[in-house]
């Protein structure tokens, strides 16, 4: 028998984020959500996942909201806006190495440590699946156990509906 997963992210980042998703787990149809380790909510998230033993939490490794990570703000201190930005920084080694594990390691071990039972690692943006990248998260997954990991599925030039 097949089983749809109705995945929902960025749960950790907004308070308003938790409660749709805990919404949409009660009333609706998500199965499954992806915890933001290090977004602003995680405490809330956290105790709404505990009070929602049907969903399943998986474990949203983000790199734009990262908190240990000196080498990529930019001059002003600023965070990558997106993606682009953080994926011209990292192949122009801009960004360390190091850093990106320790951030990375940091989220997961915050993740595993709440109590919950994880189910899964994504990333915010799919930043998991860059070359280089992916090499750290199944290295860190495999030395945490994590068995799961969200591999999307979207064309090379997928753009995300902008232009």
């Amino acid at each position: 028998m097949r089983k749809l997963i109705v995945n929902a992210d960025d749960f950790g980042l907004h308070p308003a984020i938790n409660a749709g998703i805990i919404k949409g787990s009660r009333e609706g149809f998500i199965t499954s959500t992806s915890l933001m380790c290090s977004g602003d909510a995680f405490e809330d998230a956290v105790l709404q996942a505990k009070a929602t033993p049907a969903l399943g939490v998986g474990i949203h490794l983000t790199l734009l909201q990262a908190r240990q990570l000196r080498t990529l703000v930019d001059e002003s201190g600023l965070l990558p806006a997106d993606y682009t930005v953080f994926a011209k920084r990292w192949y122009a080694g801009r960004i360390k190495k190091t850093e990106v594990i320790s951030e990375l390691q940091a989220q997961l071990e915050r993740g595993l440590s709440c109590g919950l039972q994880i189910t899964h690692v994504d990333s915010h943006q799919h930043l998991h699946v860059l070359p280089g990248i992916v090499d750290i998260v199944l290295k860190l997954c495999s030395e945490f156990g994590i068995k799961k990991i969200r591999m999307p599925q979207e064309g090379w030039f997928w753009r995300g509906g902008f232009n």
